[in-house]
């Protein structure tokens, strides 16, 4: 009985020794924790609001990503961080990397169209083909870029009708950029009958387009015959613009020339179908018998 009750005595002070000194070594960890995420988060906040935004602003990544990076990155530290706060408490990290690597696979395979965005609005953004403000073609769409997010591209068309088109598609297809580059070409075709005079055509076309607001006279003006065509002669009026300033100019331009063209009596080529009746004499002569 009595070596019974002195190893009970020996077992509750071994256990109030190692729990003691475990709970003691538990509260230690758990300061050094707290201290080493107090620190880190503050150079993790400095660090994504000055020097990476900086870097992100020398960098070519247009302005509209630079707060999804940031807080790409903020995230990215910040599992890091809680991953070493868990192994720093004495828990085992193998297993929670595998658990958040297979949220990860799952999350990946359900978002695989958002990725694929994802990706887009990076190369987009990188690259940069067209920006806010421009007039591009993309497929059968076309319109103003309204603005130009990390996932989705949105367009704003000539009637103020949105167009929501996704990055993923959008970085793989041809795109029409019009204001790539400062001035551009503005064409007005149309057709004029086969007897009209094509010098005096040039002459009445060229005194129509100087009297626009748009055009930049030192680039030059040209009337030329682009095709002939069954309905008569296909002209083309060329002129210089601003490439900001193309659909002002293209309908004022338009307005001018058939003016102008109405005005000295030009005549517009209408299509037509003349049709030729050969009449056969002695078949009729035969039907007549």
């Amino acid at each position: 009985m009595d070596s019974f009750i002195s190893s009970l005595q020996n077992g509750a002070s071994d256990f109030f020794a190692n729990g003691t000194q475990a709970i003691l070594g538990f509260a230690f960890r758990l300061v050094i924790a707290f201290v080493v995420w107090l620190i880190c988060s503050r150079i993790i906040r400095w660090f994504c609001n000055k020097p990476l935004l900086k870097m992100l602003e020398k960098s070519p990544i247009t302005h509209e990503a630079h707060h999804f990076i940031q807080a790409a990155i903020k995230i990215v530290f910040y599992v890091v961080l809680f991953i070493g706060i868990v192994n720093i408490l004495g828990f085992q990290t193998t297993s929670l990397v595998v658990l958040l690597g297979g949220i990860a696979v799952g999350i990946g395979a359900a978002l695989q169209g958002s990725f694929a965005n994802f990706a887009g609005g990076i190369l987009l953004l990188f690259f940069k083909p067209f920006k806010k403000g421009d007039y591009i073609i993309a497929g059968s769409n076309e319109g103003y870029v309204h603005s130009i997010n990390i996932f989705y591209t949105n367009l704003r068309t000539l009637d103020n009708r949105g167009i929501t088109l996704p990055n993923g598609s959008l970085a793989n297809s041809d795109v029409v950029n019009f204001h790539a580059e400062e001035e551009r070409r503005l064409d007005v075709d149309f057709s004029v009958s086969f007897n009209q005079n094509v010098g005096q055509l040039r002459d009445v076309v060229k005194e129509a387009m100087m009297k626009s607001d748009y055009v930049i006279p030192e680039r030059g003006f040209r009337t030329v015959v682009k095709n002939l065509t069954t309905d008569g002669i296909l002209v083309s009026n060329r002129a210089w613009i601003k490439s900001e300033d193309f659909w002002p100019a293209y309908f004022q331009m338009q307005e001018l020339v058939m003016d102008a063209v109405a005005e000295f009596g030009i005549d517009i080529a209408n299509s037509q179908i003349d049709i030729h009746i050969k009449s056969d004499e002695k078949r009729t002569v035969k039907e007549m018998r």
